[in-house]
């Protein structure tokens, strides 16, 4: 099966990570060695992952992954996704 995208996002209950969630996005909890997204990106290399979250939250995640990752974002008329190749 080829997956083109997925989709990562916090739903509204991502205040029960707290306090991990006052400065994280909830796909960045730690399971075993590597975080939730990065079991993802090894699960799945191919495929554009898409974050929908707290925007001051994505916005800060990003800048930490564009050190190690290519950062695209794109914005839609209703909301903001950001994704990575």
């Amino acid at each position: 099966m080829n997956i083109e995208s997925i989709l990562l996002f916090e739903s509204e209950r991502v205040d029960y990570l707290y306090p991990f969630s006052i400065l994280h996005c909830a796909w960045e909890v730690r399971c075993g060695a590597l975080m939730l997204f990065e079991k993802i990106q090894k699960q799945f290399p191919e495929a554009r992952i898409i974050y929908k979250g707290r925007d001051k939250h994505v916005n800060s995640f990003l800048p930490d992954l564009s050190i190690n990752l290519r950062i695209k974002k794109r914005k839609y008329s209703d909301s903001q996704f950001s994704t990575f190749t």
